[in-house]
């Protein structure tokens, strides 16, 4: 039932789930913040971020503190009228703030300000919290802060997407998640805030939706990876979910699209064992929260009447937790989420359907490029694609590999986001190691990394449960067309093969990237937490550990080079024993 209204979502609070959602969320905010001034970021704090060495991480953790505070008085403020003064200073700060935008999105093109006739996916994020707060407490809150919540908006959100052609930022190009969520943000305030706005501007949401679709394969495959695929497809259906409540409209063109619900099925074939989702471009590869999954898992069932089946089952007990040092902290409440979201998710999900053990399966999509295979002893993806993908990577014939928990074999996540990162010169250089090929399972031809571009792609030539080969020679800027990787699966053992024939010769190193710490034997039997790994032909190889600049951590990764020399034609096989 969507039912974004503050009778329902009472009635919610006052059930059993209901009870222990706000007996966790007292406690949270009794500790954390109750009585503790609100935390303030600086205008300094947001601009420094783009001096030479400036860092995002401090306005990260700032603003997660006061999106985890607004939470809780989302809640709270429905249960007991005490914390409705606190949820008012809370929207009176927001609407003081110096700027909505994140500390790495929206600068200008001289890396000096921010875009102000640009929407940031964290304006539409805040835009869309408050006007869910505005029309949820609407009898609650003082017309003073009502008023404001209005004339933020407007200036912040409302006026540049009327105005501005290219309001997200993007020319009108973009594809990936980021236009969902501004699409998310835009449109609830239009729904909550302007409904009598709604008309003027439907058709050029509805636009921006199919932007958004655009980008996602035909076979359903979301080349971002399965967090921004969540990331996206719960800002959709945030956005629907609402549309359909406020507006009582027919939007089954859309719900019952054969591509989209390709993709909602892409949502539960990328989460892999262990709850870890497919890794590839800039999925952050942390093992799936149990609770946190379960917001968007039910977003997507009211809306599309399917969903991702999530790694875990249901859990409420785990919001927060306590680290080392006995402190309070969250654990399964994710940077501006939406309290009233997690009210809905409670009350549809239904415990003895949803969640459990990834099931064993072979998942292959042929447009998008990828594979995906779970067994009883491991996960195993791999990509062929092209390298000018939503949130790109070079790193066609890339794989990754998951046993016993472990990241056996990895792809490294993305780098800082930083203006390094969103930089093409840089992006693809040894200054960033995470996108470039040289951080990726990957062979180096002729001392070349893969070359960024949509017509550097990988052919897929075979696929089937156990096999999944890839003419990777078309990721290259070199004259070559031979060059051909094999993934052979079976119960506990993987096989890489990798073909050449070409009629010159090139210079060709093999190389593998693991996030865990390798031993190497004598007899050059490489172990990593227990799998082994050797090359057949027992090649010269060269460890070497890299340090790099991850999303939110500084990481560290081992590359693993086997030398093949100088060949023209060849096999060179690879065992890796479960």
């Amino acid at each position: 039932m969507n039912d974004y209204s503050y009778d329902n979502l009472k009635r919610i609070l006052e059930t059993e789930r209901g009870r222990k959602l706000v007996a966790q969320i007292k406690e949270g905010y009794s500790e954390l913040f109750e009585g503790k001034p609100i935390e303030r970021p600086s205008y300094a704090d947001f601009m420094h971020i783009f001096d030479e060495g400036g860092d995002t991480r401090t306005c990260d953790l700032i603003d997660t503190k006061r999106k985890l505070r607004f939470f809780c008085l989302q809640i709270l403020s429905l249960v007991d009228d005490k914390y409705i003064s606190d949820l008012e200073e809370m929207i009176d700060e927001f609407c003081s703030q110096y700027t909505w935008f994140s500390s790495y999105h929206g600068r200008d093109n001289n890396n000096q300000s921010f875009n102000y006739n640009q929407i940031d996916l964290d304006t539409a994020f805040m835009s869309a919290l408050l006007s869910t707060t505005y029309w949820i407490m609407y009898d609650k809150l003082r017309y003073d802060i009502k008023v404001r919540i209005r004339r933020e908006i407007e200036r912040r959100l409302i006026i540049p997407f009327e105005n501005n052609p290219t309001y997200f930022g993007f020319g009108g190009g973009e594809r990936s998640n980021w236009v969902a969520t501004q699409t998310y943000g835009t449109g609830l305030a239009y729904l909550y805030v302007f409904p009598e706005r709604l008309e003027l501007v439907k058709d050029r949401l509805f636009n921006s939706l199919d932007a958004y679709f655009s980008g996602i394969s035909d076979d359903g495959y979301c080349t971002e990876g399965h967090g921004y695929w969540a990331a996206g497809f719960n800002s959709v259906s945030s956005f629907l979910d609402s549309y359909v409540d406020k507006t009582k409209e027919d939007i089954t063109n859309i719900t019952k699209s054969e591509k989209i619900l390709k993709s909602v099925a892409f949502g539960h074939s990328s989460i892999l064992k262990y709850g870890y989702g497919i890794p590839f471009s800039d999925h952050q590869d942390t093992v799936e929260q149990k609770i946190t999954k379960s917001v968007g898992h039910t977003l997507i069932k009211r809306v599309f009447g399917a969903a991702y089946k999530m790694y875990s089952a249901y859990d409420e007990s785990d919001l927060f937790t306590r680290d080392e040092n006995g402190n309070l902290v969250t654990n399964a409440i994710v940077r501006g989420e939406n309290g009233y979201h997690r009210i809905l998710s409670i009350d549809t999900f239904e415990e003895d359907k949803e969640g459990g053990i990834v099931e064993n399966s072979t998942y292959i999509y042929p447009i998008g490029g990828a594979y995906i295979a779970n067994r009883d002893k491991y996960s195993f993806a791999a990509k062929a694609g092209n390298n000018a993908e939503c949130h790109n990577h070079n790193d066609i014939g890339n794989f990754a590999l998951y046993v016993n928990g472990k990241r056996i074999f990895h792809d490294v996540r993305s780098h800082k986001y930083d203006a390094i990162y969103f930089d093409e010169k840089y992006r693809y250089t040894d200054e960033v190691f995470a996108a470039s090929s040289f951080g990726h399972s990957v062979p180096i031809i002729d001392g070349k990394r893969q070359t960024q571009g949509a017509k550097f792609a990988g052919e897929i030539v075979e696929s089937s449960d156990d096999i999944f080969e890839v003419n990777i020679s078309g990721a290259y800027d070199l004259d070559i067309s031979t060059l051909k990787v094999r993934y052979e699966l079976s119960d506990d053992q993987i096989t890489v093969k990798y073909f050449i024939n070409e009629p010159t010769s090139h210079s060709l190193k093999l190389r593998f990237i693991t996030v865990e710490e390798p031993s190497i034997g004598a007899d050059g039997m490489v172990d990593i937490c227990g799998v082994s790994f050797r090359s057949v032909q027992n090649l010269p190889l060269e460890m070497k550990k890299v340090e790099y600049l991850a999303h939110h951590v500084e990481g560290i990764a081992y590359t693993l080079e086997f030398d093949a020399g100088s060949v023209q034609n060849g096999e060179f096989e690879f065992e890796i024993k479960i």
